[in-house]
């Protein structure tokens, strides 16, 4: 009951910030619950055999790898005239179920957002609800310090999104910076390299899951945005001085 109780606030949290009805469903394509479901969309509570077909593509591109978007797969369909978006509940669990977000019905032929071009961000927030509403807070280092415009956009992205494929590059282009440039101010006002301040947060949240114990160190590294288990031990070691096994063995 409570697991439901907390799903259900982090379902009205995401859909008062984005305007959106969200709806969850399990991972055989029961429906579980909804939070503005808008009733144009009721009818696929009972459309058991598209939600199996969701859940069976969902699966399958994290089996894949194919398809990620923030570490984790997602699908967009045109349902009856209206784009949809589905994302696991948990983004390293393929049988953890799955969410629906519907845009509001007012929208559903010219719909205020591309869920092709913003469902990274859309999942990003939901991923921080969840967060805030079960207590996990992501394990960042908090400053005073105030950097320029395009450094603080950056920073503030590196602490809220270290899970997606972040490069130097990418952050350059979301910016609009010639990236030779936007490597030296970055440097220069946090005392550390693009790549060294985005580790340094993935390995401090890393740290997080490590004390959990219950997902693999693989699941650890992919869930904080490394792509290879033998890397992220590298770093690790390199920031703390033990490998992450070192690290769970210490606490245990």
């Amino acid at each position: 009951m409570k697991k439901l109780t907390r799903l259900y606030t982090v379902m009205e949290l995401f859909s008062n910030c984005t305007s959106a009805s969200i709806a969850a469903f399990s991972k055989d394509g029961e429906f579980l619950l909804d939070y503005g479901l808008f009733k144009c969309y009721l009818f696929l509570r009972n459309d058991k055999r598209l939600m199996q077909s969701i859940a069976l593509e969902l699966a399958e591109k994290i089996s894949s790898g194919e398809g990620r978007t923030v570490n984790e797969p997602w699908v967009v369909k045109k349902i009856d005239d209206a784009e949809l978006a589905f994302c696991l509940m948990d983004p390293k669990d393929k049988n953890s179920g799955f969410f629906l977000i519907a845009p509001s019905p007012k929208y559903r032929n010219k719909i205020p957002y591309d869920l092709r071009t913003t469902i990274s961000y859309l999942i990003g927030l939901l991923r921080i609800i969840e967060k805030d509403v079960s207590g996990k807070k992501p394990a960042v280092v908090k400053t005073d310090q105030v950097y320029s415009f395009h450094v603080q956009k950056a920073v503030d992205y590196i602490h809220s999104f270290y899970y997606e494929e972040i490069t130097l590059e990418s952050m350059a282009s979301r910016l609009g910076l010639n990236k030779s440039y936007f490597a030296s101010i970055f440097k220069k006002e946090t005392g550390q390299t693009f790549t060294q301040m985005l580790q340094n947060v993935r390995i401090e949240n890393s740290k997080k899951s490590l004390e959990d114990g219950t997902s693999s160190i693989l699941d650890v590294a992919l869930a904080v945005g490394f792509t290879s288990q033998n890397y992220f031990a590298t770093v690790f070691k390199k920031a703390t001085g033990m490998t992450p096994r070192q690290y769970r063995q210490k606490l245990s």
